[in-house]
């Protein structure tokens, strides 16, 4: 049995009065929150099951492109390594829990249709990219480096936080270049 549940078996079965639940609204509450951990701790198990498959098919990426990004991708991170890549191929991403989103995600934090990513080439510097992440009303909200945005221009190494899923955008071809894109736009 969960630990989370048992301690609520526990403490309804208490032989002294004063360390049983005073109510029922009092269990109800604690069947809630031990309902929570224990929802969260199945989504936990399947992501370390999940986690092992992605750093599977990451070493292969990273085998095939050298580490280098082709083009510009967002990086799944758990504890900040690299499990998966989803290159930013289309002009339109999208990112949310249903299957018709490109990329998908099997968590409760995330909304159906949580957010879009749009790629366009720069209109200031030959050969970048311009992405922008875009919050489509979702729950939970999008951020972007900890800060919640509606939308938001990104930068390479910008970390997006969509649910409990952190994404890094990786475009090396871009490195160095908010600088320049910065004294352009005066």
């Amino acid at each position: 049995m969960p630990e989370s549940l048992d301690a609520v078996v526990l403490t309804i079965l208490s032989k002294s009065p004063a360390d049983r639940f005073q109510s029922c609204g009092e269990v109800i509450d604690a069947l809630r929150d031990a309902g929570s951990r224990l929802a969260a701790h199945e989504a936990a198990r399947k992501n370390v099951k999940w986690l092992h498959e992605c750093r599977a098919r990451s070493r292969e990426n990273v085998r095939v492109n050298h580490g280098v990004a082709q083009v510009a991708q967002l990086a799944l991170l758990v504890d900040d390594v690299v499990v998966k890549l989803f290159p930013l191929e289309k002009p339109v991403v999208t990112i949310g829990r249903t299957a018709d989103n490109d990329i998908q995600i099997d968590d409760s934090g995330v909304s159906a249709r949580h957010a879009r990513i749009r790629v366009k080439p720069s209109a200031l510097l030959e050969g970048h990219l311009d992405v922008l992440v875009e919050d489509l009303g979702s729950t939970n909200g999008t951020l972007v480096n900890d800060e919640q945005v509606a939308r938001c221009e990104l930068k390479p190494n910008d970390v997006i936080t969509v649910g409990w899923n952190r994404f890094k955008l990786l475009d090396d071809r871009a490195q160095g270049s908010e600088t320049t894109a910065h004294i352009i736009r005066g």
